[in-house]
């Protein structure tokens, strides 16, 4: 089998979660035997200038690889710009006759798809085109229904969480308990909700610390944690990767990430493999990964005294943390294993080829 996958720069210095999900598939055991070829779209990073050029020069050299006859495009397509772009390669293999199979990694296209008739006609054609679309959660594949009007088809497809060695061992007792929030600094994941929460976690459990680890708006946040005067208890790292991400998930009791909007968070999934029991928001994706009450607690986006709550409950709680974070890391074990996601993205490929050769041959 010849797969050509479609996603953003693998090689960038920030990643991401389609480029995690991207590798994880392509080096599993599972795909052994398939000959994928990642194909990268545009540059991550640059000047405009450069991304543009990148962006015409992938479309020139995906033209090229089409003419390698592959059995199958897999597309990795996202929110705003990225959704018109990959929609255009999935035309251009439509017209080459390759099956196309797209994999939803957005958090806000239905608004975009309920804000204007036009648009929402050009996004549902593009799903209902395609020979497969995966949705990352049960909440997407809702979403694809309606944006597709029931004619796409829809398979729930959730993220694997990669082998990355992560520690599941209980945290030992302390009396300064780490919170890690891992992610982009802004407004849709959350962290100035956090930020802002974390004067009354103080209160309730003075030795607490924040560690917030991930690129974005910076300097917004220093400012937020200098006027609050929580300085003290709070580690800015910026964006971290290798052995220091590893280390930023051992020094941590509690992960949380309170978004406004997501897909299947990977630093969810990546915390509970971890052994972190985790603190984040009832949106999207997320509750098909942390069951509410069991492996950590949820509460709806911009809600800050729930969010202060579920913290001290579990800062102050040692056996609790360990209970649910044992239980998270059994659920990722059994729920998110890569091989596992990686096995089921293969038969579902190998239906949509089985499916290709039949429509050719009553077609004779």
């Amino acid at each position: 089998m010849h797969v050509i996958m479609l996603g953003g720069d693998l090689t960038a210095s920030v990643g991401g979660g389609i480029g995690t999900v991207a590798r994880t598939y392509m080096g599993a055991e599972a795909m052994a035997g398939v000959d994928i070829r990642y194909h990268t779209t545009v540059a991550a990073e640059g000047s405009r200038a450069h991304k543009a050029r990148t962006m015409v020069e992938g479309q020139l050299r995906f033209v090229q690889r089409l003419r390698d006859k592959p059995d199958l495009v897999h597309i990795h397509i996202a929110d705003g710009p990225s959704f018109w772009r990959k929609s255009t390669y999935a035309r251009q293999a439509r017209l080459a006759g390759v099956p196309v199979c797209l994999h939803g990694h957005f958090t806000s296209l239905i608004d975009l798809y309920r804000s204007n008739r036009l648009k929402a006609r050009a996004i549902g054609r593009v799903f209902a085109d395609a020979e497969c679309v995966f949705a990352l959660s049960s909440d997407m594949e809702r979403q694809l229904n309606e944006m597709s009007r029931g004619r796409a088809t829809v398979k729930v497809l959730h993220n694997p969480c990669p082998p990355d060695g992560f520690d599941p061992s209980p945290r030992p007792p302390t009396d300064r308990p780490h919170v890690l929030f891992m992610g982009r600094v802004g407004d849709r994941k959350g962290i100035f909700d956090l930020v802002a929460a974390w004067p009354e976690v103080l209160e309730k459990v003075p030795g607490a610390r924040l560690i917030v680890a991930g690129d974005g708006e910076l300097d917004r946040l220093r400012q937020q944690v200098t006027e609050l005067q929580i300085a003290p208890s709070i580690d800015i790292l910026g964006w971290i990767s290798g052995e220091d991400r590893m280390e930023a998930y051992r020094r941590a009791d509690v992960f949380s990430l309170p978004s406004y909007a997501e897909g299947l968070p990977m630093g969810v999934l990546e915390a509970m493999g971890a052994g972190l029991p985790v603190v984040s928001t009832a949106i999207n994706g997320t509750p098909d990964a942390v069951i509410d009450g069991t492996t950590g607690f949820l509460h709806a986006p911009g809600d800050k005294m729930a969010l202060a709550d579920h913290l001290c409950r579990l800062l102050a709680d040692h056996d609790l943390r360990v209970k649910m974070g044992q239980a998270g890391s059994a659920r990722v074990t059994s729920e998110f294993d890569p091989e596992t996601q990686a096995a089921r993205l293969r038969r579902h490929w190998e239906d949509v080829l089985a499916a290709a050769r039949m429509d050719r041959t009553s077609a004779r």
